[in-house]
């Protein structure tokens, strides 16, 4: 059950919450779009198709593309992923050059806290899982692997203390 949720058995099959939430999902909306144009473009049988919508990425067909993670900060750093038949979705905090601090605070909505600064990117079978993915893993760590394998995903994290991982 979510924190802060009732539940009667008369609303079965709904949440209730006792005050006011707000839920974002237009990234998992991003992510759904383009795992819905990369099924539109397959009806044209190309042999390798890709759509990027700017952290949301789906390659298709058998050629690879190399995807550089680009999490801000240290270029050096930066990790090369290879994608065929596969998706990656990118969220949390951009390092600024230089320094262990990040531009924006992110928010574990379970624990009610900032998470620790860090920057997912997920790898999955879809940009929807994907996406939805980078979300638990940011606000779970490396604490998220086994709801990571039960999805077959695999994801690479950056934190400001411990650097790039890679999670499984």
């Amino acid at each position: 059950m979510l924190a802060g949720a009732t539940s009667r058995s008369s609303l079965r099959g709904h949440v209730r919450f006792a005050r006011p939430l707000w839920i974002d999902l237009s990234g998992i909306a991003k992510g759904y779009a383009v795992d819905r144009l990369i099924e539109l473009i397959a009806t044209a049988s190309p042999t390798h198709a890709s759509v990027n919508a700017g952290g949301d990425l789906r390659v298709r067909g058998e050629e690879s593309e190399w995807i550089r993670i680009d999490a801000g900060g240290d270029e050096a750093q930066v990790p090369l992923v290879e994608l065929r038949n596969d998706s990656i979705a990118s969220s949390g905090h951009r390092f600024l050059a230089g320094s262990r601090e990040c531009a924006v605070a992110h928010i574990d909505g379970v624990a009610r806290q900032e998470t620790p600064v860090r920057f997912v990117s997920v790898l999955a079978s879809t940009c929807t899982l994907a996406d939805a993915l980078t979300k638990v893993v940011m606000a779970r760590g490396t604490a998220a692997q086994p709801v990571l394998r039960a999805f077959a995903a695999r994801a690479l994290m950056r934190e400001a203390v411990n650097g790039w991982q890679e999670l499984a």
